[in-house]
This record gives C-alpha cells, sequence and structure tokens, in this order.
C-alpha cells in the first residue's frame, strides 16, 4: 500500500496533540456532581449517566438493566465537500478525544454537542459552523441517526453533507487539524484500524451515494467481484421496501417495554462505589482527567464508557436469485425510543460469547474488516471488529424470526429515515464505500 499523505497528517496531529488522559475517584471530578440518581455536569448540559430498568409491560418482569448516557441534545456531524477540476475534495478533521486509540482520529468536518457549539464549556468556538448553520438555521437537514441503544438512552444526532463549488471561499483559515484531501484517498482507507471515527462513518454512509461519486454512477467502475455485485444490488429492479418497514414495526410491538429510571446504587445486577460502577462481564462507568492541546478546553475531567471485552459486528451477505442480498437483524436494545432497529446480522458485546453467531466462519468468505475503538468523547478505549462477510450460495435462504434479507438498494432507501438502521450497522455498511 502506497504512503498515505491523510495517515501522515493523523500520526503529526497525534503527536501535536499530546493527549493524556488519567483514571480517578468518581467523586473527584471538580465539574461533575455523583449522586444517587445521577452522575452529571454541574451545568446540567453535555451529558448525565442515569440508572434504567427494562420491564416488560405484559409480565412486568425484568428484562434488562444498567447505567446509560442520557444526552438528549442532538448533536451536529456533518461533512463539508468541495468540488474542484481535479475531483471531489472533502474537510476533514483530526479530533482528539480521551478515549480514542490512538488519541486522534478522523471525524467530520464538525462534530459537537449542542452544548459544545453553543459554547457552555466557555472554550473555543467551534470551527467551520457557519458552513453548516447560518442565522440559527440548518444550512441543510441531513438525517436524524440514532448512537448505540446499549450505552445511550434514546439519543440522536444530526447526520448532514454539504457540497460546495469552492473551498477557498472559506472564511476561517484551516488549521492543523482541518484539512482538504481527495475524497479517493479517504475511501481508500475505509478498512484501517482505528483511523476514521464512526461518527464519520455514520455522515458517509447515509449520504447520497449519487453525491459521492460527481456524476458518476456508483460501483460502476467494477465490472466483477464484489464490487459488480453491489452494483447489480444497489442498480437493480427497485424492490419497495414497505414489507421490510413492515417487519419492522412488528418485531417493535413485539418488544415493548416500559424503561424506569433507579438510583445508580439500585441497579439489579451492578455495584456502584466511590471508583465506578461496574458489573461482571459487561462494561463500566469510570472517571477520568483529560489534557490536551488541541481542543476548545485543554483540561477537563469527565465519566467514559468502558467496555471490558472487544465487541464484534458481522455483517453477512449472500447471493439469493441472483441479487446480493443482506441479512439483518431485528435488534432489540435497552437505550432505543423505537425499541427496535435493524442492525448488523451478528452483534457481540463480548467476541468470546458465540451464543449468537449464526453461520460457521469456515462457511463465509471475508470480504473486508477494521477494528475500531467506540466513540472517544464518551467511551474508554472500547473496542468493536467490524467486517462483511458473503456466505456461500447454497445455504438456506430461511431465517429464524427477526432477521431479514435486504437488497443494497432497500438499504439505501431506507437509510435516511430515523430510527431504522443501527449505529453498528451504519459503521459496518461504510466498508463498502471502498467500492463506490
Amino acid at each position: 500500500m502506497e504512503k498515505s499523505a491523510i495517515i501522515d497528517w493523523i500520526q503529526q496531529c497525534r503527536v501535536l496533540s499530546n493527549l493524556h488522559v488519567k483514571q480517578i475517584n468518581l467523586q473527584h471530578t471538580d465539574s461533575w456532581l455523583n449522586k444517587p440518581d445521577v452522575i452529571q455536569h454541574k451545568t446540567g448540559r453535555f451529558f448525565s449517566i442515569v440508572g434504567v430498568k427494562a420491564i416488560d409491560k405484559e409480565n412486568k418482569s425484568l428484562v434488562a438493566s444498567q447505567p446509560l448516557i442520557d444526552q438528549p441534545e442532538i448533536g451536529l456531524l456533518a461533512f463539508l465537500f468541495a468540488k474542484t477540476p481535479n475531483g471531489l475534495e472533502i474537510l476533514l478533521q483530526a479530533k482528539t478525544e480521551p478515549g480514542n486509540i490512538g488519541g486522534t482520529q478522523i471525524a467530520p468536518s464538525v462534530q459537537a454537542t449542542y452544548s459544545n457549539y453553543m459554547q457552555v464549556h466557555k472554550g473555543k468556538p467551534t470551527k467551520y459552523l457557519n458552513q453548516f448553520i447560518q442565522e440559527g438555521k440548518l444550512v441543510k437537514e441531513g438525517s436524524l441517526q440514532s448512537e448505540q441503544g446499549t450505552r445511550f438512552l434514546g439519543k440522536y444526532n444530526r447526520n448532514v453533507s454539504v457540497f460546495i463549488d469552492d473551498k477557498d471561499s472559506l472564511e476561517e483559515p484551516l488549521e492543523q487539524n482541518w484539512r482538504w484531501f481527495p475524497f479517493e484517498e479517504l475511501l481508500a482507507l475505509m478498512d484501517t484500524d482505528y483511523l476514521i471515527n464512526t461518527d464519520a462513518r455514520s455522515v458517509l454512509i447515509t449520504s447520497d451515494w449519487h453525491d459521492l461519486v460527481v456524476g458518476k454512477t456508483p460501483f460502476a467502475s467494477h465490472s466483477e467481484g464484489f464490487g459488480k455485485k453491489l452494483y447489480d444490488s444497489f442498480h437493480g429492479s427497485n424492490v419497495p421496501v414497505d414489507v421490510l418497514l413492515a417487519s419492522l414495526e412488528l418485531s417493535r410491538k413485539k418488544k415493548v417495554v416500559d424503561l424506569e429510571r433507579c438510583n445508580l446504587d439500585e441497579i439489579p445486577n451492578w455495584k456502584s462505589d466511590a471508583n465506578s460502577i461496574t458489573s461482571e462481564g459487561t462494561f463500566s462507568v469510570n472517571s477520568y482527567t483529560v489534557s490536551v492541546h488541541d481542543r476548545e478546553v485543554e483540561e477537563w475531567s469527565q465519566p467514559l464508557v468502558h467496555s471490558h471485552e472487544e465487541g464484534v459486528v458481522i455483517l453477512y451477505c449472500k447471493m439469493i436469485d441472483g441479487v446480493l442480498h443482506f441479512l439483518v437483524h431485528h435488534s432489540w436494545e435497552i437505550g432505543f425510543k423505537e425499541y427496535v432497529q435493524f442492525g448488523p446480522s451478528v452483534q457481540l458485546l463480548d467476541k468470546n460469547d458465540k451464543s449468537e453467531l449464526l453461520y460457521d466462519d469456515a462457511e463465509a468468505t471475508l470480504i473486508a474488516n477494521y477494528s475500531q475503538s467506540d466513540e472517544g468523547g464518551r467511551f474508554y478505549q472500547s473496542k468493536v471488529n467490524y467486517s462483511i462477510k458473503e456466505l456461500p450460495a447454497h445455504l438456506s435462504d430461511e431465517l429464524p424470526e427477526f432477521y431479514s434479507w435486504m437488497t443494497l438498494r432497500q438499504v439505501y432507501e431506507m437509510l435516511p429515515n430515523k430510527g431504522v438502521f443501527s449505529n453498528e450497522f451504519r459503521s459496518v455498511l461504510s466498508l463498502i464505500l471502498k467500492y463506490i
């Protein structure tokens, strides 16, 4: 592989950021209040940690219980693209987060919570925000997309892509942590470990794919192999998505629960003390101090969620009647407002847990994979391996309840819809952009 200017730049930014993160006692934060029922910022903004129990509506039994990140504000995740004589360019941000593997990773041009870009932290203003919000209004609506339902309570971000004709028209000069690159250079790195964060992947995959190829046809550069299968699955007959959406709605009706708040030290099967909130074999909530040179504020403390084991996400695909289909799971997660969203074929919080594997890996062909740490502003080095694997056509198309096959065109048609596809599905699907 040729030496990448993007990777060189990220490595430089990692050195210059001088990130230092240290775990501390939950009680020893100067800006966070650790109360029996909630851990929250003293301003009441940003986010909080709450205890939640999911109770089955019919038999009133406990379905699940855990701490969740409560962040009702809708964040802005936005990429700026420029159409140039040499092709499409993208404004990348090298964003340093305390929980990222490597510290600094590629992020959207703007990645900010409402509290951040309203400067509740009293720090520097959000760079290039005026390209997406003018006179208090969004330049483009984009789409609302969910965060992880296993960790967040009903959290959504607005995903936006804006295309301009003149990148030199930016009112603010570029700083070290923002740089224009040919979009094709970024696409070539979609399977690079710990480089492109989950927020960037979400914005890219939910953009209009026709806009990303500027006058060309998505996936048309491939006349054979997996790229040709993607082309046929995307450009084949436009099968209506009504049946798939109806099946999702039916799954939601079967998975209805009531969510009840509880004190952090009263969450069933969890332990809360001065050091952390933890449950054996899942994850913990810890507190950290952070110092860094390239953020709006250079020193702060905050809680972060740390998964104890590496997770696994697999998206299976298979030729059915000569057309590539993707296997989605109707995934119930405690933090989903809609109860259920379409998720990847397999989603394991612990790679050692084989109980939910649908197929023997020996039967599948690995198409692409990468490892990623969950968004480092809320998670501390929580690792997940994402992969797309193709199953042999001779395997049965029959599926258990709560699974569906869908073509790439059907996925594309439903992607802009709020609450339809999970964060993990969007992250793993982003691997197909290498072929676009």
